[in-house]
C-alpha cells in the first residue's frame, strides 16, 4: 500500500511474521513494521497520526475485536485524523456470484454496510462510506471503504 502514499512516516501491524519480514524486506524509508496486532498496549504515541488505515481486517476479526481496533485507531490519531478502512462487504442487489466470492474470503466476518457502520458509529462522529461493487476487476468482489474523521478539539 505504501506505493499509493506520498512520503510518509509510516507503522505497520501483522500477525503474520512473513508478511513482516516481506515488509522490512523492501526497505522503504521512513517505515516500522511490527509483528502483532495493533492494540493500545503497542501504541507509544496517542493523538500522533494524520491518517490510519486498515486494509482487509475488520472481515476476518470479531465485532469486539473490531471495536477494539476502531478504538485504537481513534486514540492513535490526532484530532480531526482519517481512519480509513477497506473490507468485503454484502449488499442488496449483488449477484450470486459475488456472494458466492465473498463466501471464498477467509474472513468470516463480511458485514453489509450498516454493520461495518455500527461498529464505528459511536466513536467516531464523522463516518463516510463507499461501496465499490467490482473493485477487484474482473472478480465481482465488492469492497466497502469506510472513512471515519476524528473530531477537532475546540479553539
Amino acid at each position: 500500500m505504501l506505493q499509493f502514499f506520498p512520503p510518509v512516516e509510516y507503522h505497520g501491524w501483522d500477525p503474520s511474521p512473513a508478511y513482516i519480514d516481506r515488509a522490512i524486506r523492501r526497505l522503504t524509508p521512513n517505515s516500522f513494521f511490527n509483528c502483532g496486532v495493533f492494540s493500545e498496549q503497542q501504541l507509544e504515541r496517542a493523538n500522533y497520526f494524520d491518517i490510519v488505515h486498515s486494509a482487509g481486517v475488520l472481515h476476518h476479526i470479531n465485532d469486539e475485536e473490531a471495536r477494539q481496533l476502531i478504538l485504537n485507531a481513534h486514540a492513535a490519531l490526532k484530532p480531526g485524523g482519517k481512519f480509513f478502512t477497506l473490507d468485503g462487504c454484502f449488499y442488496p442487489e449483488q449477484s450470486r456470484l459475488a456472494k458466492f466470492f465473498l463466501g471464498l474470503d477467509r474472513g468470516k466476518f463480511v458485514r453489509d454496510e450498516p454493520g461495518y457502520r455500527l461498529l464505528a458509529v459511536d466513536i467516531f462522529e464523522h463516518i463516510q462510506t463507499k461501496l465499490y461493487p467490482k473493485l477487484i476487476r474482473p472478480l465481482p468482489y465488492p469492497v466497502l471503504i469506510m472513512e471515519m474523521t476524528k473530531a477537532s478539539c475546540p479553539d
